[in-house]
């Protein structure tokens, strides 16, 4: 009878273990199954917010430095002996400046080191990364460079040799010293060229620029033996024939935009102009900073006069020589002409002013009802803050990038703005999509005829 119960009671502990087991088995299978249907849920939502977060980081790595890992470029210059270019004046001149920089370090055999820019004058002149002014990646593909960094540690932060053009002092030599991060020694070599201003002389660089000194500095690029872009008429004839082929090479090497930057003016474009050919217009000066910048840059009677006639040129003489200009190409204006106005900050009522005379003489021009500065921060703040872009200085590239694009471009005398969007315009941001690039004249050039008849017939 004892024995009886234990068996029972062992049968009951056996039941009631095999129930739990089961009823554990049964239970994880349905929390299983419930977990892959939710998992089979949220994974057809997660596309969605997952797609969201790379392009979020896409953007921010577009924003992001450049990479110092490159191919073996074009020009493989001599890596034990360095040319630093010391620009100076506004972003624009300091890119044209790089340019002939970059021409020089081939012809000296030196390999470049990417400087550091700085902002306008009229924004404090604070430093700016290189990235963010031109593209690296594709100049690095070009020759040989390294960075700052680099060239810092390899030279012990000092220069051993200055090739100048002039003397380098006050201002300039402040700038340089603050972008650059390096000391000059007391005991620094210097080397001196004539300004081409100064003289027709065709002096060599090779010759001139001769130290066996590693660490060279080099300011005064712009007017060394006279390879500088000037202000031609046309890109064709703003390098010396000695450059040819080569020149251009250089140029396109040197004067592309950044890949954020570029990327920025497409999107603008495409959203506003669907697409569709539109007009380029840069009007850069007021008429008070005419009077200024004629006075410290002119001479001659003869052109200070004509100089001068840019503070009586109105807005309506500036959209009446568009409007008969464009008469060239659109004879009835029977369909809608895109037009996009870049000017400085202080010219925006200006602008303004144009694009009303414009629609007033004709209802089919059409501008942008989305201001860039306001695309801009909607669209890409996050990106260009996140990694300490400038701002004005972005919207002021992008506006480039705009201008670039554009199919009929009036462009302003006298400004390196222009002509550095006109060099552009010549191969475009990127070989893979060719620019239709149809049309550059001078808009003050047009804008002054239309000044004069008005005051003839007075």
């Amino acid at each position: 009878m004892h024995r009886q119960c234990w068996r029972m009671i062992k049968l009951l502990v056996v039941g009631m273990t095999v129930f739990t087991l089961v009823n554990t088995y049964l239970h994880l299978r349905s929390v299983g199954a419930n977990q892959n249907r939710a998992n089979q849920n949220s994974a057809a939502l997660k596309p969605v917010s997952k797609q969201k977060k790379i392009e979020i980081q896409e953007h921010v790595n577009v924003c992001s430095s450049w990479s110092e890992n490159h191919v073996i470029p074009i020009w493989k210059l001599d890596p034990t002996r360095f040319l630093y270019p010391g620009v100076y004046w506004g972003p624009n001149n300091q890119v044209r400046q790089l340019i002939t920089s970059t021409y020089l370090a081939i012809k000296l055999n030196r390999t470049l080191v990417i400087p550091n820019f700085h902002t306008h004058f009229s924004t404090g002149e604070k430093t700016v990364k290189p990235h963010h002014r031109i593209d690296v990646d594709h100049l690095c593909r070009f020759v040989s460079c390294i960075s700052l960094k680099q060239f810092q540690t390899v030279c012990n932060g000092a220069f051993g040799v200055l090739f100048l053009s002039f003397k380098l002092q006050g201002e300039f030599l402040r700038n340089i010293l603050t972008d650059s991060g390096m000391k000059i020694p007391r005991d620094a070599q210097k080397q001196f060229t004539v300004p081409t201003f100064y003289t027709s002389k065709d002096t060599s660089a090779e010759e001139t620029f001769n130290s066996i000194q590693a660490c060279a500095l080099l300011f005064g690029a712009d007017e060394t033996e006279n390879v500088r872009p000037t202000f031609a008429p046309e890109p064709s004839t703003i390098w010396q024939s000695k450059m040819q082929g080569f020149g251009w090479e250089v140029v396109h090497a040197v004067n592309r935009l950044p890949r954020p930057i570029v990327e920025a003016a497409e999107e603008f474009v495409k959203e506003v102009f669907a697409g569709e050919a539109y007009v380029g217009v840069h009007w850069r000066y007021g008429s008070n900073e005419w009077k200024k910048y004629c006075n410290m840059k002119i001479k001659s009677k003869t052109k200070i006069n004509e100089c001068l006639n840019f503070g009586m040129i109105s807005a309506a003489h500036v959209a009446t020589a568009i409007y008969n200009d464009l008469k060239n190409f659109f004879p009835r204006f029977q369909q809608r002409i895109n037009v996009y106005i870049a000017t400085p900050p202080s010219q925006k009522y200006f602008a303004s002013d144009i694009y009303s005379k414009l629609k007033s003489l004709d209802s089919n021009f059409y501008s942008s009802p989305i201001p860039l500065n306001e695309f801009v921060l909607n669209r890409w703040k996050t990106c260009l803050k996140d990694n300490n872009w400038d701002i004005d200085e972005a919207i002021s590239m992008i506006e480039m990038a705009v201008m670039i694009r554009s199919k009929y471009f009036y462009y302003s005398t006298w400004s390196s703005w222009s002509n550095n969007c006109r060099y552009a315009r010549s191969n475009g941001w990127n070989e893979s999509k060719p620019l239709e690039v149809q049309y550059d004249a001078r808009i003050y050039d047009l804008s002054e005829t239309v000044m004069k008849n008005q005051y003839q017939k007075m």
